[in-house]
């Protein structure tokens, strides 16, 4: 795996003047995060509320800045643009920085990117086995992702890890710690309203009606459920959608994963 430690990318303005800087692979729950974090903030500085944390600024709230980095590195820069590192965080940046990573089960996050792709991007012929075996689609480009940060940013001694299926366990208190590591004492009750804001349900009912107007969201066909960005949120969704002989692949794929990230180790206990 390559480490490239400097980039080219148009959004380096931004990834210096944020306070801390979201990394996450697509589909790991960044919207719902994203949802969480600003409408909390929105709540406790008197702003409106966007999905872009646009309003916030000047309000003295932390500048939050969300990126997808490896995947983007991976799936959209050409081969010249990947070897000069473009979409890639420059470590000299992030050492300044606090780091948010944002990591949800890889084995959902390659069936979401599927449904995306398949349903919601108008690719009906994907096969998803094929897929998912993908090397800059599928699952090795998210365990790429998730082992370069590990290299990269494992002793950063500003790092939160957030967990998909933690947050959707114990959402106000994941939260709370976010909040907390950001430098802020959380406001139970207005935490509670950005729980309730940020809802599946409610996530779901905006998308449709349109009341959360974001270029992020949006179905590919208002007729089927499974083409909306906000589509059904579970954990363990995979178990159900593949074949037991992609079950078994991903689970030996996992196994190599990093244990500082919870997820390998379960695979692996699966396959012995």
């Amino acid at each position: 795996m390559q480490v490239v430690r400097w980039n080219l990318t148009r959004k380096r303005r931004r990834l210096e003047d944020a306070d801390a800087i979201v990394l996450s692979v697509q589909k790991s729950g960044r919207t719902w995060l994203r949802t969480l974090l600003f409408r909390y903030l929105a709540l406790a500085s008197g702003r409106e509320f966007d999905l872009e944390g646009e309003a916030l600024v000047g309000s003295g709230a932390p500048r939050v800045y969300f990126i997808h980095e490896r995947a983007a590195h991976l799936r959209r820069a050409s081969s010249l643009e990947r070897a000069l590192g473009r979409y890639v965080l420059p470590l000299r940046v992030a050492r300044r920085k606090k780091l948010v990573v944002l990591v949800r089960d890889p084995r959902d996050t390659v069936l979401s990117a599927w449904f995306s792709q398949s349903r919601r991007f108008g690719r009906s012929d994907l096969d998803k086995a094929r897929f998912i075996r993908h090397p800059r689609e599928g699952l090795p480009a998210t365990l790429d992702a998730l082992e370069s940060w590990q290299i990269r940013f494992g002793e950063h001694p500003q790092r939160h890890l957030v967990r998909y299926e933690d947050l959707r366990r114990d959402t106000a208190g994941e939260l709370s710690r976010l909040l907390v590591f950001l430098g802020l004492a959380p406001d139970a009750q207005q935490v509670d309203a950005a729980v309730a804001f940020a809802s599946l349900e409610n996530m779901r009912a905006r998308e449709t009606d349109g009341s959360l107007a974001s270029k992020r969201l949006g179905a590919g066909d208002p007729r089927d459920p499974d083409s909306y960005k906000v589509r059904r949120g579970e954990v363990g969704g995979h178990l159900e959608a593949f074949e037991r002989e992609d079950l078994a692949w991903m689970d030996a794929q996992l196994a190599q994963l990093h244990p500082a990230y919870g997820y390998g180790s379960a695979a692996q206990a699966r396959c012995d």
